[in-house]
């Protein structure tokens, strides 16, 4: 257990020295990707997404992983969202 609480605060203290720009940052990659993901659904009007019951979740995975891809070389040059991948 208290190795589990010291894994912990290390991430905690990690995360707390990227400076708050990078954060921002990596925050508008994250929406700006999730928006490219939503608008190539079908059932996307610019704020709400109707998932399609024609679109298997494979279908929907497969399209995320693109975008992932898309916006690989963005989130590799942002600390904030490679501290995020990693404790993921």
């Amino acid at each position: 257990m208290r190795s589990h609480i010291q894994l912990f605060t290390d991430g905690n203290q990690a995360e707390a020295q990227i400076p708050a720009e990078v954060t921002e940052e990596g925050i508008k990659v994250v929406e700006a990707m999730l928006r490219a993901w939503a608008s190539r659904i079908p059932e996307y009007d610019g704020e709400d997404i109707v998932m399609a019951d024609d679109l298997s979740p494979q279908t929907q995975l497969e399209e995320l992983k693109r975008c992932v891809e898309e916006f690989r070389p963005r989130i590799e040059k942002n600390q904030w969202l490679q501290s995020l991948l990693t404790s993921l």
